[in-house]
């Protein structure tokens, strides 16, 4: 199994890149990633609608908060927090 992709951004924002993984190893990887870091991160999922939707399931069924970094790129996504 290929080791997840986390890196440090020069914006200092952890930051989990799923370009790569299948959907299985993308599921487990964003589950633990948003379980166990501190806010914000930041998830790479890539221009894949099917990546795409995977991360919004998981983090609407964990009820965290998230949006897109800029409009021009739609393929990465800042998680804010946890929805109380």
């Amino acid at each position: 199994m290929r080791k997840k992709r986390l890196k440090k951004r020069k914006d200092n924002i952890k930051t989990l890149d799923l370009h790569g993984m299948d959907y299985d190893q993308a599921e487990n990887a964003v589950i633990n990633f948003i379980l166990l870091e501190n806010f914000p991160v930041q998830i790479i999922t890539g221009n894949s609608a099917g990546m795409k939707e995977l991360v919004f399931g998981i983090l609407k069924e964990h009820g965290f908060y998230y949006y897109f970094k800029d409009w021009y790129n739609l393929g990465c996504l800042i998680i804010i927090e946890k929805k109380l």
